[in-house]
């Protein structure tokens, strides 16, 4: 019997264990990631729940996260993928605009 998985990258199901479908993880070197974009529901129990966005980052091994605000993040997201430096994601999100 087959174990069905979704692919992490699209909602394609691809067959665990199967390496020929599914895209490569991308790894950073050591210190040069870019961090990560998380997104929260607040007020899970009103009718629509307020989505709130968090960019998050390692520093010295410790987490840190900082609030994204919706207008930015379609830019946060792109400069994530696009390998962008820690620094130039919160000179970004410090930045008024």
């Amino acid at each position: 019997m087959a174990h069905w998985q979704l692919s992490c990258f699209d909602d394609s199901p691809v067959m665990a264990g199967s390496h020929s479908g599914q895209p490569k993880r991308r790894y950073s070197d050591k210190g040069s990631a870019s961090g990560w974009l998380e997104k929260r529901l607040g007020n899970k129990h009103r009718k629509t729940p307020s989505v709130s966005y968090y960019y998050g980052w390692l520093d010295q091994g410790q987490q840190c996260k900082r609030y994204v605000p919706v207008a930015k993040v379609g830019q946060v997201t792109q400069m994530i993928s696009d390998r962008g430096g820690v620094e130039e994601i919160l000179a970004l999100l410090k930045g008024k605009g």
